[in-house]
């Protein structure tokens, strides 16, 4: 079946063509140069970050840490399981998932793989399955306020080897991410995990309380 108009060109870039207008051109990988812009580099990412939410696998690794690792109740408030309330999994307690695509979109420029969300997406849900992406379970209410910065977890409390992911890429860290993990890592030598009264039983709320 032909598609009216559009061109497909089988080199190396999987580029697409329309036949009428062959300047405008749609390529199915990216390279360095065109990811040079912050704006595109960082929609680029969020991309990648869609993607691997939305696979098939991913699914399948929440299921994992639920059913076969046993985590299926709320590590903030370890009182609180999935019959309770729904138990979502967070990215953390130090790099987001935003985090890893990145440093993983990185690692593609710098060796100069073809780049595509294909396959930063699949690197890192790989990466999820090697378990050197650190998560945390959490209820919903609490995830909201981690998101907040009401509660802080102390990296010790991640499920993951967060180590061995940041040996493996540090080449690949920018300024931001180095900052940011020993920035963490301060603040985890110093703090226990608190709350900023997130997780505080108001007076209204015993009042409200059977026993």
């Amino acid at each position: 079946m032909k598609i009216p108009n559009i061109k497909y060109c089988g080199d190396y870039l999987k580029s697409v063509v329309d036949k009428n207008n062959p300047e405008d051109m749609l390529t199915m990988y990216k390279d360095r140069e065109s990811l040079q812009e912050t704006d595109v580099y960082n929609k680029y990412i969020k991309k990648c970050e869609t993607m691997v939410r939305r696979s098939r696998e991913y699914k399948v690794f929440v299921d994992y840490i639920r059913n076969t690792l046993g985590i299926n109740f709320c590590q903030i408030t370890s009182n609180i399981f999935d019959v309770d309330a729904k138990i979502e999994m967070h990215h953390g307690p130090l790099l987001t998932l935003y985090d890893y695509c990145s440093i993983i979109l990185n690692y593609f420029i710098d060796n100069c793989k073809p780049i595509s969300t294909f396959y930063i997406a699949d690197t890192v849900i790989q990466e999820h399955f090697e378990l050197r992406v650190s998560v945390v379970m959490a209820a919903v209410t609490n995830h909201e306020a981690i998101h907040n910065r009401d509660v802080f977890i102390n990296i010790k409390q991640g499920i993951g080897n967060l180590n061995e992911f940041i040996n493996k890429y540090s080449k690949y860290l920018n300024d931001e991410h180095k900052y940011k993990i020993w920035n963490y890592v301060y603040m985890c030598k110093t703090n226990d995990s608190y709350h900023d009264g997130a997780l505080d039983l108001t007076a209204e709320s015993i009042k409200n309380i059977t026993i």
